[in-house]
Order: structure tokens, then sequence, then C-alpha cells
């Protein structure tokens, strides 16, 4: 009796361990507008990327407005993250809300400094604010050579191979 009631603590105390999905952070560097490196509660360095959407790259039309915009609204402040898990590159894929309790990817896509990705459709409030960035041509919607930053990165990735 005594060891199954241990082996059931075992098991709550790992599932509220493992299934936090939630901390506060502190922003440190911004390294571009949807890329942010985070200091958590025990001082681990943590990289992440905002969820759903992508921001151009800073060598980018918008690059480096998008990325003003998320130091000033985060840098040196702690922040509410919500962890999705990692990509293949490790990096945690996040939801940022702020101290004001506004979400950050939604200001950076509805300033039109971010690409929403359609795959994600959860995010029905996510993908109003893209609609209505693009219908009123607000930022790189209103640039008409603006590129995807996965497509940027590919088309310099080809540029770099043609020249080896």
């Amino acid at each position: 009796m005594k060891k199954s009631i241990l082996v059931l603590f075992f098991v709550f105390v790992s599932l509220n361990i493992f299934s936090q999905k939630t901390y506060k952070a502190k922003v440190v560097k911004v390294v571009n507008g949807s890329t942010i490196q985070l200091l958590d509660s025990e001082q681990d360095t943590i990289n992440v990327i905002l969820k759903s959407i992508e921001c151009p790259v800073i060598q980018q039309a918008f690059g480096e407005e998008a990325r003003n915009m998320t130091v000033s609204l985060c840098l040196d402040k702690v922040v509410d993250v919500e962890d999705f898990g990692k990509d293949r590159y490790g990096n945690a894929i996040v939801s940022i809300t702020l101290p004001d309790q506004t979400n950050l990817s939604y200001e950076l896509v509805k300033n039109g400094l971010a690409w929403y990705y359609k795959r994600n459709r959860e995010d029905t409030q996510l993908e109003c604010l893209a609609t209505t960035s693009k219908e009123n041509e607000i930022g790189l919607w209103g640039d008409s050579e603006s590129v995807a930053p996965w497509i940027y990165k590919r088309q310099q990735s080809m540029l770099v191979a043609k020249t080896r």
C-alpha cells in the first residue's frame, strides 16, 4: 500500500513538472522581430521563436522595423511565456504576453511587421489581424516587393551555392 501511494505521488509530481508550459522570463536579446533570447528563473538562456508568425530578417525591408518594435515592447522586461515545444533547430516555440497583457505576436502582425503562418489556423484573432493589416496595406503589406522570410532565406542560400 505504501509503495503504491509513493509511486502515485512521484507520478503526480512528474506530471506537474513536465506539463508546466507557462513561465515568466526576462527578455535579454532581440535577434530579429520574432527571434528572442530569454533568461528564465534559473538564469538559463533560452532561444525562442514566436509561434505562428515570422518577421522579416534584418536585411529585408521592414526587418529592422520589426526588430525595433520587439525591442521597444519587451527588451529587459519580464514577460509571460507559453511554451509549445521545440522546432527542428532546438528553439522553443512560444507565445509571449507583455507586462501590459498585450500579445507580442498580435502587435507585430497588426502593425504589418510579420507574416502569419496560414497552416496554424487555431488562432483566429491572429488570422483576423493579418487579414486586416494586409487589406489596409500596413507595413510590409504596403510594399509590393515584400518577400516572405522563408523565401528570402532560400533565395540567399541558393545565391551562396552558385558562388562556390
